[in-house]
This record gives structure tokens, C-alpha cells and sequence, in this order.
């Protein structure tokens, strides 16, 4: 039996998802600048240049493809000794070197990754909707959910190609499949100076429908006639089957729920679109004497610490209204065509500073953001080993701060 999504009723929509609903603190910056330019023209000439070269390489792609500016950090690792600062030894570093050594990256580093989670507190989601900007003008439409959706997400992958999962995507209300193999096309990051918090600007493409169609369509048929979801459900339970032919083609990694709520901009130009996301635990075997596989998935442990597995995070982005509209040319495209947009049109519509624009507004008042207990990430949160704690019992324990 297929059960539907229930519909969004109060209007603070992340209300009582997780404990600890508090409202994070304030940022200590104002949101007026001391200058009389926010952004600088410096900044702007940069990003638009930067967006205009990284849209230049999608008017080929064939497939949907999405453009958006990605709240999140930036994570830099593997540096040599001598390039970072440490204490009072100081190492300034020129940006353009900077630049191309995190751009042109050897064997040996340096690397750069991004992570997208920014609280497990659904308070501190709804401090961001209520964000406002210049002229202290709310940013978003905050008590209208311009729409949301739910959505059931599996990923398995191939045994014989492990580098690239593919996705299943199920739609709590009308039950239809998509297949979407997340491909990254390109990447802008915005460094927030003395912020908490940075922004990517990211191009991810979800590959060509015909193309999944055929090389998956039967592992999302599979999935999507045998779903079962139990009648008035308080909490994510999923069931499905697999023949052991599939069973035998494809391995389960993961299964998340995807709540997604999106709010029009004032100035209806951008949308910010908020994701709850909720990982299940997964569990299954081969039935006795029938030629197919039972899984199931549903919500783990919640005493276990958030450092040993996330269960319940949110994300959130910024894109284009005018933007989402062009790039769904993308999606009909045949082999050897192009879009009917050009990048002159896509600055037309000033598709980039639909993306930064709110998103730097954001970023200089959502330091709190994130800020309980290091976001569950506190190494001290996490349960100790056994043998450890057979130690602890027999001395006292030595503490470092």
C-alpha cells in the first residue's frame, strides 16, 4: 500500500521535527555595512565572470541540470606545514598563488571539499526565513511556502562501476520514479571572511532521462511497485523486494527522506530553498525459498551521537526563479545540440546576482547557525570504546581542553 505525504498545515514548518527548538543567537556584525559599496565591484566583476565561464559549459549538457548557491563550509586539508598559520607564526599567503595551488591541486594536496550540512536545530532553519536585508526588508516571503515537496531517496551502486551511484527518486504523493545519477559540472566557492559560514555556487547535473531509462528502468519499476509504507505512519518505515537478478546487479548504500520547503524572494527573483533530511537505517535479507530479497528501512537509534552517524540534518540554497526556468531547455536536448539560451540572456536576467546576492546578505547574520554543541560534530559527544572505558573505571581520567 502506497501512502501519501500528509501536507504541511503550521506555519513554522521545521516545529517539533527535533528536540532543542531554540532561536540561535544573532550574529555581533550588523547587517549595515561600514562601506558604502556591499559587495565590492571588485567582488562582482570576479563572480560574474567566474558564473559566466561556468555556464558556458552547460548549454551542451544534455539531462536536467541545476544552478544554486549551496550554504555550507569549505574544507581544506592536506597543506604543507610551511603555508599555514599557527599561533603567533603567521604566514600570509598571495592570493593569486593561493588561488592556483587550490585550483591546480598536485598528487600530494592541497584538497578541497564542501560539506552542506548546517544544523540538526529546525528553529535555527526558520531564523533563516525570517532573515532580513538591507533597509530591514525580509528577504523571503516567510510565512508562504511557495511550494514543498517529499520525496523518498535510494541510492545503490553497481558493482561493476562503484565510482557513480545512481539515484532512485520517489515522490511521497504521486508515487513516480525519477532516476538521477548526481554528476558535478562546477564549482564557485565564496569564502565568507571572518563568517561562519561560506557559500558554493554549484552546477550539478542529473543526467540524460532516455539514458538512466534504459540502463536502470527496471531496478525503479522494482522499487516503486513494491513500496509499501504502513497506513497513518507517524514515522518514515519504508518496505520493497528485489529479484535476485537485480539483488545480484546493485547494492543498497543508502535511504533518505527529503523534505523540501521553498520560498519566493521579495523582490520574486530568488528562491531559498530549505531540505530537511532524515537517513534511515537499512536491514533486509533473502526470503526462504523465494527467488527475491525483503529490505527495509526506517529511523535508527535516537540516543546514538550525531558524530557516529547523522540521522536528521538540514541544508539550504538559493537559485534563480528566471534561471530554473531556462535551464529545463537542458532536459529535451538531443546528442550534438545546444540550448536556445545564451550566456548573453543569462546576463540579461542577472541570474547571478539572483544567487549571491540574498546568499551574502545571509551569510553575514547566520553565524549562530549551527553553533549547539559544535552541531553534533563535538569529538566529546562522541560514546567512548569499550576498552576505554574499562580503562576509566580503574584510574582517573586525564582530560585536555
Amino acid at each position: 500500500m502506497n501512502q501519501r505525504a500528509p501536507k504541511p498545515t503550521k506555519l513554522n514548518h521545521f516545529a517539533g521535527r527535533l528536540e532543542r527548538p531554540f532561536s540561535p543567537p544573532k550574529s555581533t556584525t550588523s547587517s549595515k555595512s561600514n562601506s558604502l559599496t556591499d559587495p565590492l565591484p571588485d567582488f562582482i566583476e570576479e563572480i560574474n565572470q567566474s558564473f559566466k565561464e561556468l555556464m558556458t559549459g552547460l548549454r551542451g549538457y544534455r539531462g536536467k541540470v541545476v544552478v544554486q548557491a549551496e550554504f555550507g563550509r569549505i574544507i581544506l586539508g592536506r597543506f604543507h606545514p610551511k603555508q599555514l598559520s599557527v599561533g603567533s607564526k603567521e604566514h600570509l599567503l598571495d592570493g593569486a598563488y593561493l588561488q592556483k595551488i587550490l585550483l591546480e591541486p598536485t598528487e600530494y594536496g592541497p584538497t578541497v571539499d564542501f560539506t552542506s550540512v548546517l544544523t540538526a536545530v529546525p528553529a535555527e532553519i526558520q531564523y533563516m526565513v525570517n532573515l532580513k536585508g538591507k533597509g530591514d526588508q525580509n528577504l523571503w516571503e516567510m510565512n508562504k511556502v511557495a511550494k514543498w515537496n517529499t520525496t523518498y531517496e535510494f541510492v545503490f551502486t553497481d558493482p561493476r562501476d562503484p565510482l557513480y551511484p545512481v539515484m532512485i527518486e520517489i515522490d511521497a504523493e504521486t508515487f513516480i520514479a525519477q532516476i538521477k545519477a548526481r554528476c558535478r559540472l562546477g564549482n564557485l566557492f565564496i569564502h565568507g571572511t571572518k563568517r561562519h559560514w561560506d557559500v558554493k555556487v554549484a552546477a550539478i547535473g542529473y543526467g540524460n532521462n532516455r539514458a538512466l531509462e534504459d540502463k536502470y528502468g527496471d531496478l525503479a519499476t522494482a522499487i516503486q511497485s513494491s513500496l509499501y509504507i504502513p497506513p497513518s505512519s507517524h514515522r518514515p518505515y519504508l518496505a520493497w523486494q528485489l529479484d535476485e537478478s537485480l539483488q545480484t546487479k546493485f547494492v543498497i548504500q543508502e535511504v533518505t527522506v527529503h523534505r523540501v520547503y521553498e520560498y519566493k524572494s521579495t523582490d520574486q527573483k530568488s528562491i531559498l530553498k530549505v531540505s530537511e533530511i532524515q537517513s534511515l537505517d537499512i536491514d533486509g535479507g533473502p526470503v526462504m525459498e523465494q527467488p527475491f530479497w525483503i529490505y527495509e528501512a526506517k529511523p535508527g537509534n535516537p540516543e546514538r551521537a550525531p558524530i557516529e552517524k547523522l540521522t536528521t540534518w538540514y541544508e539550504a540554497c538559493v537559485s534563480s526563479v528566471q534561471l530554473d526556468v531556462s535551464l529545463k531547455q537542458n532536459e529535451s536536448l538531443d546528442f550534438g545540440d545546444e540550448t536556445a539560451w545564451t550566456l548573453e540572456d543569462i546576463a540579461n536576467i542577472e541570474a547571478s546576482k539572483a544567487l549571491y546576492s540574498p546568499a551574502l546578505e545571509m551569510l553575514k547574520l547566520m553565524d549562530g547557525v549551527g553553533q549547539h554543541s559544535h552541531n553534533g560534530s563535538d569529538y566529546r559527544s562522541r560514546a567512548p570504546a569499550e576498552h576505554v572505558m574499562q580503562a576509566q573505571a580503574t584510574r582517573n581520567p586525564v582530560v585536555w581542553w
